[in-house]
């Protein structure tokens, strides 16, 4: 015997309105200009949905030197990661509306 079918739209709920708060933090981010920081809650926003963890905001190793993401992402991968995170948010948005017939507030 599993988990009672309301715990998954329980958790499916949860995980959205996570998502949701990530997209808020690099819509904040992208109005800071801070680069780095918007794609990295916009990733962030999206693995919960893959329900996997990476982060892309801590130094790495690019052309034989020490880089930190505030260093290395531009306005436009920013601004394209934050545009493909709200795609899947609204899409999975309306999959969860549409399946699951969760009371969503956008």
């Amino acid at each position: 015997m599993g988990p009672p079918k309301d715990m998954f739209k329980d958790f499916a709920l949860a995980f959205w309105k996570t998502a949701r708060d990530d997209i808020g933090r690099a819509e904040d981010a992208m109005r800071d200009k801070a680069y780095s920081y918007v794609v990295f809650h916009s990733q962030h926003s999206l693995e919960w949905f893959k329900g996997k963890w990476s982060a892309s905001r801590y130094p790495f190793i690019k052309g034989g030197k020490v880089v930190t993401p505030s260093e290395d992402f531009t306005e436009i991968e920013a601004s394209l990661a934050l545009s493909r995170a709200r795609f899947v948010f609204s899409e999975i948005t309306s999959l969860l509306k549409k399946e699951y017939m969760l009371d969503i507030k956008d």
